[in-house]
C-alpha cells in the first residue's frame, strides 16, 4: 500500500499543529506515513496525540472522499476533540459531519448499537447510561426480607465487609453479571452463579429488566447489551457495514479500553479496505484492572523520546515503569530540575513546602510559579499548570499516619467544587460582584461558574456522577444536545451585557428560569429534589453574608509565596502536561507507594511481580510523567527511613521538613 501522506501534506500539518520552526521527527513522520492497520506505542509527552491529529488534518483537506466514505476517530476522553477544534477552527467542522464520526468510544457504541439493542429488546429509548444513577435505583429495588434480600444478607455477614447492608446490596446489584445465554446471575468476580429459575436469580433479572424498560443502564450493561445485539443479529455483517462507512478508524488512548471495549472493537472494525490504527501507551493503563489485551499486542511502531521532560525525570520513569524501558529518554532541549523528595512528618506541611520550592525555582530568570500563573491567565480553559496529585482520595481524614493517607490528608477541603465563599455560602450574588474594571473574559468566567454551581445545587451531575464544570458542561451539551452549547453561550453573552448595566436581579431571575425550565431538561436527571436551587438564587447583592474574597475549590493558595497549586487525583490529570507536579504518596489498602515500589524509588529497574505492584507502578508512571520541569514526591518520614538513602540520593534531591 502507498504512503498515507506526501511530504508536502506533512509539512502543511506541521504548520497547522506545531509552533513556528518546529518539525515532526523522523519517527513521527514514519507513523504519519503508515497506511496499514497498526498499533502505535508512544511514551508520555512524545506528541502522540499531535501525531494522530496530523493524520486527521491531512484527511480533512482531502474531504469529501471520492468513494463517499469518511473517517471514525474514537477517543477515551475529549482531549483530541477539543485540540482539533482549537487548532483548525471552522475548518474542523467537516470532521463532525456525516459520513465522519469524531467522539468517545462510549458515544459511538451507544449511538450505533446500544440504542438499537434497547429498542429491539424493550421497545424503549436509551435515556440514561450511568453507574451512579443506576445505583440509586438499584439500592431501593431489592424487596425487603425477600429471597434476594436474605441471600445477600447472608453473603454480607460472611464477607466481613465494611459496607452497610444496604450499600452491600446496592453494590451487588451494580456489579453482578447477568449471563443471558446460560441464564445465570454471577456475583462480581465469582464463578458460581444463581440460576434464573431460583428465587434470588429471578428477582435480579426482574429488577434489571425493569430498569432496562426505563432505558436505564450501567456502563458495562450498555456495552454488554450492544455486544449481545451484534452477536444475535447474525443477518448483518457489521464489519462490512462500517467498512463501507469509514475508510479509516483511529483509536486514541487504546490502553484505557476495557476488555469488553476491545472485544467490541475487534467485532465491528477491520473489514475489507478499512485501515484501523490505535495509539496508546500500555504503561499508562490505569482505568481498568485488567490490561491483558494491551500486553498481548505486539507493538512494532513506537515513539520513545519524550518532548515533555528532560533526562532527570526520564531517569525516574525508567525505574517506575512496568517493564524494562531503557529506550525511554528525555528531551535534551527541556530543562528539568533534579527531582525532589519531600520528607515530612505532618501532611499539613507538604503543600506549603512545595509552594516554597516553586517560589525558589527560576526558569530563564523567572519564577516557575509566575510562569504558571501567566499561562493560567491566558488559558481559555482556565487550567492550572502546577498540580499536587495523589492516587487515593476517599478516606477523608487528616492524619499523620502513613497507613491512612489520601489526598484529603494533605488538603482537607478537596472536592469542594466550584467557587465557594469562605463561610461556604453559595449564592448568585457571589458571582455577580463587579469592581468596574473587569473584561468580558472575567464576566464570562463568573457567569459560567454560576451556571455550574446552580446545576450542582439542583443535583445535576454528568454521566459519571461527577459535578459539571464549565468545560465539561459545554462538552456534554455539544455531544448530547447539539445546539444547546451555542444557546448557552448566547445566554451568557446576553447576561454579560446585563451585568455591565448592573442588572443583577434580572440575571438571577432569567438564569433560574432558563436552568429550571430549559437547560436541565437536556441534562441527566437530578439526583436530588432541587430544593437548593431557589436558595442559590434567593440572595441579592449584600444579602448572602459571605466574605468578599472567594477561592476556587481544589486550589491551594499559599499566602507566604502567592503560589496557586491545584490538587487532583492521578486519574484526573491523565493526558495533561504540567510545569511542575507534586506526587503525594497515599495508602492503597494500607500500603503506600514507597512501601510497594521501594526498589523503584531507590533507582532499581522495576521487575513486574504481583498484580497490585503492577497497578501501583502504572499509577506512579502516569503521575510522575506529567511535569515538564519539576517533579516532587512527598513521602512520610517513617517510610523514607525504610529506603536506602544513599541509593535514593543518586536520583533525588532530598529535603526534610
Amino acid at each position: 500500500m502507498s504512503d498515507f501522506a506526501t511530504n508536502m501534506e506533512i509539512d502543511h500539518a506541521e504548520r497547522v499543529l506545531l509552533p513556528e520552526g518546529c518539525h515532526f521527527s523522523e519517527a513521527k513522520r514514519s507513523i504519519i506515513k503508515h497506511n496499514d492497520t497498526a498499533d502505535f506505542h508512544a511514551c508520555p509527552g512524545s506528541g502522540k496525540t499531535t501525531t494522530l491529529l496530523a493524520k486527521i488534518v491531512i484527511l480533512a483537506n482531502r474531504m469529501p472522499f471520492a468513494d463517499g466514505r469518511g473517517i471514525c476517530v474514537l477517543t477515551h476522553t475529549n482531549v483530541a476533540i477539543d485540540e482539533i477544534k482549537a487548532r483548525l477552527g471552522e475548518k474542523a467542522n467537516v470532521l463532525f459531519t456525516y459520513p465522519n464520526f469524531f467522539g468517545t468510544f462510549q458515544t459511538f457504541v451507544h449511538k450505533f448499537f446500544t440504542e438499537q439493542a434497547l429498542w429491539h429488546y424493550y421497545k424503549t429509548k436509551l435515556t440514561y447510561v450511568d453507574d451512579n444513577f443506576a445505583l440509586k435505583k438499584l439500592a431501593h429495588a431489592v424487596k425487603y426480607k425477600g429471597a434476594l434480600w436474605y441471600t445477600l444478607k447472608h453473603r454480607w455477614e460472611g464477607s466481613k465487609s465494611e459496607l452497610s447492608l444496604n450499600d452491600y446490596i446496592a453494590n451487588f446489584m451494580l456489579t453482578c453479571r447477568v449471563d443471558w445465554t446460560n441464564k445465570k446471575v454471577y456475583p462480581y468476580r465469582s464463578k458460581i452463579g444463581y440460576r434464573f429459575e431460583s428465587k434470588p436469580g429471578a428477582e435480579v433479572v426482574n429488577i434489571k429488566q425493569d430498569l432496562y424498560s426505563q432505558g436505564i443502564l450501567t456502563y458495562n450493561e450498555a456495552y454488554m447489551m450492544a455486544l449481545g445485539y451484534i452477536q444475535a443479529t447474525t443477518d448483518k455483517d457489521y464489519k462490512k457495514i462500517l467498512a463501507n462507512r469509514f475508510a479509516y478508524v483511529f483509536i486514541d488512548e487504546q490502553q484505557d479500553m476495557s476488555p469488553l471495549q476491545h472485544q467490541l472493537a475487534d467485532t465491528i472494525f477491520g473489514g475489507a479496505n478499512q485501515v484501523v490504527q490505535t495509539f496508546g501507551d500500555s504503561d499508562q493503563s490505569i482505568f481498568h484492572e485488567s490490561d491483558e489485551n494491551n500486553e498481548a499486542k505486539v507493538i512494532e511502531n513506537s515513539i520513545d523520546e519524550s518532548c515533555r521532560f528532560g533526562e532527570p525525570i526520564a531517569k525516574i520513569l525508567r525505574s517506575v515503569c512496568t517493564r524494562e524501558y531503557s529506550n525511554l529518554c528525555g528531551d535534551s532541549n527541556v530543562e528539568s530540575h533534579r527531582p525532589i523528595m519531600i520528607v515530612y512528618n505532618d501532611t499539613q506541611h507538604v503543600l506549603p513546602k512545595f509552594a516554597e520550592i516553586l517560589s525558589g525555582y527560576n526558569l530563564e530568570g523567572e519564577r516557575l510559579a509566575d510562569i504558571a500563573q501567566r499561562k493560567h491567565a491566558k488559558d481559555e480553559a482556565h487550567r492550572y499548570f502546577v498540580k499536587a496529585i495523589g492516587y487515593r482520595v476517599e478516606h477523608g481524614k487528616t492524619s499523620k499516619s502513613a497507613s491512612a493517607l489520601d489526598v484529603t490528608s494533605y488538603y482537607p477541603s478537596y472536592e469542594r467544587i466550584g467557587v465557594i465563599t469562605k463561610n461556604q455560602s453559595a449564592h448568585i450574588s457571589d458571582y455577580l460582584r463587579t469592581k468596574g474594571n473587569e473584561g468580558v473574559k472575567e464576566y464570562r468566567t463568573n457567569l459560567a461558574s454560576a451556571v455550574v454551581i446552580a446545576l450542582d445545587a439542583y443535583g445535576i451531575k454528568d454521566d459519571k456522577g461527577k459535578k459539571f464544570n464549565a468545560t465539561s458542561l459545554m462538552r456534554y451539551l455539544r455531544e448530547k444536545a447539539p445546539g444547546k452549547d451555542v444557546e448557552l453561550k448566547s445566554k451568557i453573552a446576553h447576561w454579560i451585557m446585563l451585568l455591565k448595566n448592573n442588572e443583577k436581579q434580572t440575571i438571577a431571575t432569567e438564569m433560574q428560569q432558563y436552568l429550571a425550565n430549559n437547560l436541565t431538561t437536556y441534562l441527566p436527571p437530578s439526583y436530588e429534589t432541587g430544593v437548593q436551587l431557589p436558595l442559590f438564587f434567593a440572595a441579592t447583592e449584600g444579602e448572602s453574608g459571605a466574605d468578599e474574597q472567594v477561592v476556587k475549590s481544589n486550589v491551594y493558595h499559599d499566602e507566604a509565596t502567592g503560589v496557586d497549586i491545584e490538587v487532583a487525583s492521578v486519574h484526573a490529570v491523565k493526558g495533561e502536561t504540567h510545569l511542575a507536579t507534586l506526587y503525594m504518596e497515599t495508602a492503597d489498602y494500607g500500603s503506600t507507594e514507597s512501601q510497594v515500589m521501594k526498589r523503584a524509588l531507590e533507582g532499581e529497574v522495576y521487575e513486574k511481580a504481583e498484580s497490585d505492584e503492577s497497578k501501583i507502578s502504572r499509577i506512579m508512571y502516569v503521575g510522575m510523567s506529567r511535569p515538564k520541569h519539576l517533579l516532587c514526591y512527598a513521602i512520610h518520614r517513617d517510610n523514607y527511613a525504610k529506603l536506602d538513602a544513599e541509593k535514593v540520593k543518586l536520583n533525588w534531591e532530598v529535603r526534610e521538613i
